[in-house]
């Protein structure tokens, strides 16, 4: 989903780490105040937000356990996105920007010591396979990604009401499907990861080893980059999608 025109920095809200924690909590905040002001500024820029998913993932690592802040410092760690980007910066790792296709030999030779990837692409790219140490799963995950199905406001507004009626209603039978997929997908990454590795090297994001309030720090630093708008910082608050 590309960012909408006028609104570049606040639709990042869609990956602001540690925003939302989990697929239950974005299920729950479906229909709220928070969804209604996305969708608004998504329709400033011209797009409607058909389907409410998002997609889990966490920390892959070769080299050692991811907790807190202070131990990504130093490592090289591929995180895809600017606001992901600039956290892991603050918090002292190297950043290496690289597609997803190319992670898994940049972890097998070293160029990476980290990344953070969905549940999905840890499994389906098989980067369990070069990492001995994996964070992923539970209810506090600091990746959480908005991964919409979208259409044009031009194409909406031609909608009958009876035809955004049908969308609206296809989109809730989705949305309850996705997100029995994506905490599939979660509980597959976990397993996979034990399977290949061992027990010892896997920590679920609700363990006492990853916290993601200690995240808080650079997490709010983002918030304050991007100057979200205040509606948002309100929501935020409201709503407690704040690190547990």
């Amino acid at each position: 989903m590309g960012p909408p025109r006028r609104s570049a920095a606040t639709i990042s809200i869609g990956i602001m780490p540690g925003t939302i924690k989990s697929v239950e909590q974005a299920m729950r905040i479906k229909g709220s105040a928070f969804h209604r002001r996305f969708q608004e500024i998504a329709m400033e820029g011209g797009i409607r937000i058909v389907t409410w998913w998002w997609t889990p993932g966490g920390f892959a690592s070769r080299d050692r356990a991811i907790g807190g802040p202070d131990t990504v410092q130093g490592l090289k760690m591929r995180a895809a996105d600017p606001t992901f980007e600039l956290m892991l910066k603050e918090a002292g790792a190297s950043v290496v920007s690289m597609p997803s296709t190319e992670i898994y030999p940049a972890m097998q030779s070293g160029v990476l010591n980290a990344t953070l990837t969905s549940a999905e692409t840890f499994v389906s790219m098989r980067i369990y396979e070069q990492t001995r140490y994996a964070t992923i799963g539970g209810p506090n995950t600091l990746w959480m990604l908005l991964q919409p199905l979208v259409i044009s406001t031009q194409a909406w507004n031609r909608l009958t009401p009876a035809q955004r009626q049908a969308f609206d209603e296809a989109a809730d039978v989705a949305d309850a499907w996705f997100a029995r997929e994506q905490e599939e997908a979660a509980a597959n990454a976990a397993e996979a990861f034990r399977k290949a590795v061992a027990e010892e090297g896997y920590k679920q994001a609700s363990d006492q080893a990853f916290n993601t309030a200690s995240w808080a720090g650079p997490a709010d630093a983002l918030k304050a980059i991007d100057k979200l708008d205040d509606t948002f910082q309100k929501l935020i608050k409201k709503y407690d999608l704040k690190p547990e």
